[in-house]
């Protein structure tokens, strides 16, 4: 097998997996038929790939975990939550892709916004697992 015949998996749909029943998690924001942010939804557990590459054996994405709640506070329990599940999550197989390693990236922090009613908080994962 040559470097260019990897089928890596999907990292974003790996951490989705992984955290499904904390939330609602998705790759984009949900919005109604009216356009707007659906917030039927919450809490969300908004989920993208903001780097990291691969080595030729192992990928190793750094993944952007945001979370919205009603509250900063509920916010701030699920993003705890998000934590504990991905730093734990070495030797699972969310969606049958075998996680090698996982550490956290940047901590949980606020994330800045004009919007008062914006009670999101974003934390960054690295996790390294072998292509399918």
């Amino acid at each position: 097998m040559s470097y260019g015949d990897l089928e890596w998996p999907d990292a974003e749909q790996v951490m989705c997996d992984l955290l499904a029943d904390l939330g609602h998690t998705c790759t984009s924001v949900p919005v109604g038929e009216d356009g707007k942010f659906d917030l039927s939804k919450l809490p969300i557990l908004l989920i993208n790939r903001v780097g990291g590459g691969n080595d030729g054996f192992n990928d190793r994405p750094v993944i952007d975990v945001e979370v919205f709640s009603h509250t900063r506070r509920e916010s701030m329990q699920i993003s705890g939550q998000v934590r504990r599940r991905v730093l734990n999550s070495a030797g699972t197989a969310p969606g049958g892709v075998l996680i090698d390693h996982a550490r956290e990236v940047t901590g949980i922090k606020r994330v800045p916004d004009i919007d008062p009613q914006n009670r999101a908080v974003l934390a960054s994962y690295g996790l390294t697992f072998r292509p399918l």
